[in-house]
């Protein structure tokens, strides 16, 4: 017995080496159709769903079983989770720009000479230019800084658009109930 929900379950049967009988040329092969008796989109729910109580079903409750549901489909675990990590990239980019540009009003525009500020990562420490003494070369480096990981973002985001994990959740949908 499969705990997991899928209306169907379809396959083959293909006769072979017949003993005492004989195969016609297009009675060899029979297709069978089982019909599940699990709910949708889990059996948690089986109870209430088969005496009439849908409006009694907790929507959270639900939304958790069809996710469940969901995560057990084959490869959608695997992406679900580099999914999340690489869109967390845009926000450490977010965060690295948000500091970068505390870093280049107090550091690289300042009016002093010095050229050093406290940052609160530093533990009260300082930092000065990155390229010390040359606040061009640093305004150059910041430049890349800004751009290059843009660039790494973008493929990342290309990357997470080919796992296609909306196609694969909706694919499985579509079979299950149009098989």
């Amino acid at each position: 017995v499969d705990p997991r929900w899928a209306p169907t379950l379809e396959f083959k049967v293909v006769l072979t080496q017949p003993i005492g009988c004989e195969l016609d040329l297009y009675l060899h092969t029979c297709r069978v159709k089982v019909i599940n008796t699990d709910t949708f989109p889990t059996n948690a729910h089986h109870a209430q769903i088969m005496s009439g109580e849908v409006e009694n079903i907790s929507q959270t409750g639900l939304v958790w079983e069809y996710i469940k549901m969901i995560w057990t489909i084959e490869g959608v675990a695997w992406r679900t989770v580099l999914t999340v990590l690489l869109d967390q990239l845009s926000n450490t980019y977010l965060y690295f720009t948000l500091i970068i540009t505390v870093y280049y009003t107090n550091v690289l525009f300042a009016e002093d000479l010095d050229g050093t500020m406290s940052l609160p990562m530093t533990n009260g420490g300082t930092v000065g230019m990155f390229v010390p003494g040359d606040r061009e070369a640093t305004a150059v480096l910041l430049g890349f800084m800004f751009f290059c990981p843009i660039l790494l973002i973008h493929l990342l985001e290309y990357t997470t658009i080919k796992l296609d994990l909306r196609g694969r959740c909706v694919d499985y949908l579509r079979v299950s109930l149009f098989t």
